[in-house]
């Protein structure tokens, strides 16, 4: 379930790079390779995102969506867990046997 979440993580920071780029061709005038700049820096703070993972485990409570139906009277609603953080992790606790 992580997977889907780093891939859409990795195409929106190499397409905010990629903008924040083409600001910086309009300061400072900069070579077409200088674009492909965009890919290693969208794959280094997707790493970064992923390893913010370490140490937690996926959410008992939504299953790692982050979300859960809560039933008020007749209607269903959407909204964020309470267990977790919203992104469908928790905090891996040591069990002492």
């Amino acid at each position: 379930m992580l997977l889907p979440r780093l891939i859409k993580r990795f195409l929106l920071a190499s397409f905010v790079t990629f903008l924040a780029l083409i600001a910086l061709n309009m300061a400072v005038r900069v070579p077409v390779w200088f674009y492909l700049l965009a890919l290693p820096a969208g794959g280094l703070l997707t790493f970064w995102y992923w390893l913010s993972f370490r140490g937690t485990q996926i959410c008992p409570t939504c299953h790692g969506t982050g979300k859960v139906e809560v039933r008020k009277y007749r209607e269903t609603v959407i909204d964020y867990c309470p267990s977790c953080d919203g992104e469908g992790r928790v905090p891996i606790t040591p069990t002492w046997r």
